[in-house]
């Protein structure tokens, strides 16, 4: 029969006390443990995608002027308002079970 001298890595998180973590806490995004999923993934796409399109606005980019207009570029739209909600969904799975409770 032999013991075993290490812990059960259940508490362990990459996310949980982290900068990214302790972000999210001083701007109300979270609360403890990670909630307002919601909230999170709606003022990323904002930060991430609202000033590219008034870039794009400003410009004359974003319905004509170029190529591919900003408005008309589904790549884009797919990388930022599909892809970016997914990493952060994403990114809650990685707590342990027992973070979420």
């Amino acid at each position: 029969m032999t013991t075993s001298n290490h812990s059960e890595p259940g508490d362990f998180s990459i996310v949980l006390g982290g900068p990214l973590y302790q972000l999210y806490l001083c701007t109300h995004l979270a609360r403890p443990p990670l909630e307002l999923l919601h909230r999170r993934i709606i003022s990323f796409v904002l930060v991430t995608w609202v000033p590219l399109c008034l870039l794009a606005t400003s410009g004359g980019h974003a319905l004509s002027g170029v190529k591919v207009p900003f408005l008309l570029d589904l790549d884009t739209h797919a990388r930022f308002l599909g892809s970016l909600p997914l990493l952060i969904v994403f990114d809650l799975h990685r707590l342990p079970a027992d973070a979420l409770t």
